[in-house]
Parts: C-alpha cells; sequence; structure tokens
C-alpha cells in the first residue's frame, strides 16, 4: 500500500515537473528576447560601451577586426567599427540577433537587428 502510494506521488510529481518545465524554459527566453528589444531601442549613437551592456546583459559573441562572426551580418567588423557586440535570441540559435557596433573610444556608431527569414 505505502509503495503504491509512494508511486503515485513520484507519477504526480514526474507530470507536474514535465508540463511546468518547459514553460518556465518558454518564459524565460521570451523574457530574454523582450529584454534585448527594450535595450536595442533604448540604445542611442555615442552612448558608452558600459551602458549598453549594463541594459542588454553580456552579450553572446564579442567581435574584433580581427575576429569576424559572420552569422547574420554580410560584412565584418570595420573602421569605424573597433568591436561588435552580439545578443543571440536564446532558443533557437541562429533565428534572430541584436548587434551594436562601436567605435575606437568605446562609443556606439552602429546597431543592427538581424532575423532570419
Amino acid at each position: 500500500m505505502k509503495l503504491q502510494k509512494a508511486m503515485r506521488i513520484l507519477a504526480g510529481t514526474a507530470i507536474v515537473l514535465a508540463i511546468t518545465a518547459p514553460l518556465g524554459f518558454m518564459t524565460s527566453c521570451a523574457i530574454t528576447v523582450s529584454r534585448y528589444g527594450d535595450a536595442f531601442e533604448q540604445t542611442q549613437d555615442h552612448e558608452a560601451m558600459q551602458a549598453v551592456v549594463a541594459r542588454f546583459g553580456s552579450p553572446s559573441v564579442h567581435e574584433t577586426e580581427d575576429s569576424s562572426f559572420l552569422v547574420y551580418a554580410a560584412q565584418p567588423c570595420r573602421t569605424p567599427c573597433v568591436t561588435r557586440l552580439w545578443w543571440e535570441h536564446p532558443v533557437p540559435a541562429g533565428i534572430e540577433a541584436w548587434s551594436v557596433e562601436f567605435d575606437a573610444d568605446g562609443k556606439v556608431n552602429h546597431k543592427a537587428h538581424w532575423v532570419s527569414p
């Protein structure tokens, strides 16, 4: 009798986890994408890199003139761009990203929102 009750509790717990875990994951992704969109809209030309990173959070990719990241962009970061920071959609990767380019003074000189067709 006790074993059957324990098995029912265990089965119930597994069902609850099977339902709530994906919902939690999807909610987390939606919150991240919303935060990136808001941060992107608030980012202004000539803003300091530190302020942009504080708003977005840690970037997914840090591109420089010496290390191209051409998953979304057709051209690498080139002068006046010396650093391009990327924030990618968490899941699935490769469908959407936000990038901000910085000049030699660490100030924003361009931003872009990339969406895969």
